[in-house]
């Protein structure tokens, strides 16, 4: 079994590399892991930097696929309850799980931006603390 890639951050230029090739990963658990070794950095903050970016350079966008569909149940159910009166026919059924369906993938999509926005905030947030933003 072969290990998972990794990148490999030296240098603020291996940084800004990775900030511009960044790109949704519809399979995010493929994507290689990121390793800092920053000489500015202590052992212990290259590891909690790694964290931070691996978390956001993971992101499937599950978290906010989930919170999408259950706001559209809550809304099916209302809608089951306040406009049809509970009178719902095969239609009304498949129009909800349509509706189910396109929320979760909705959510999904933008969870998975919200991943690499929150990705780039993060080096860029790196980049200033370690003051390697204006750094040569």
């Amino acid at each position: 079994m072969s290990e998972k890639a990794s990148i490999i951050l030296k240098s603020r230029e291996d940084i800004l590399c990775l900030l511009k090739t960044n790109k949704i990963t519809l399979l995010p658990s493929n994507a290689p892991i990121i390793k800092l070794e920053l000489e500015k950095l202590t052992d212990n903050e290259n590891t909690k930097w790694s964290d931070i970016l691996n978390s956001s350079y993971h992101s499937c966008g599950c978290g906010e696929g989930t919170i999408f569909l259950i706001v559209a149940v809550v809304f099916c159910i209302f809608y089951g309850i306040v406009v049809l009166k509970f009178k719902i026919a095969i239609i009304h059924a498949l129009f909800g799980f349509a509706i189910l369906f396109a929320t979760s993938f909705i959510g999904k999509l933008f969870g998975m931006i919200l991943g690499i926005i929150r990705f780039r905030m993060s080096i860029m947030r790196l980049l200033k603390t370690t003051a390697l933003l204006k750094s040569s």
